[in-house]
């Protein structure tokens, strides 16, 4: 696996291990994935759907979208930035 830098191709294999354990942390699990995807597509396909009158505001719908869309790519990639900047894990410690 390589990863693109300043031009050049550095093998991940190669660089230090605490590195490589920062890069490739999962932080969502199972659980919070299912959660997410269920969550996301419902405020993703809310304010089309619905007829609710707060999605004629624009900033409710674009934010209704946009936070849904987070939560899926969030649970598609299983990473939080969130999680991790605060130190959380929903995975099961193996």
């Amino acid at each position: 696996m390589f990863l693109y830098t300043t031009g050049r191709d550095v093998n991940v294999y190669q660089l230090p291990s605490n590195f490589k354990d920062a890069v490739m942390r999962f932080n969502v699990g199972t659980p919070d994935r299912i959660a997410r995807i269920v969550i996301g597509a419902a405020l993703v396909l809310l304010p089309f759907l619905s007829g609710l009158a707060v999605f004629a505001n624009p900033l409710w719908f674009g934010a209704s979208v946009v936070i849904g869309a987070v939560l899926i790519v969030t649970a598609v990639v299983r990473f939080c930035p969130a999680y991790a900047i605060l130190g959380l894990s929903t995975c099961k410690v193996s």
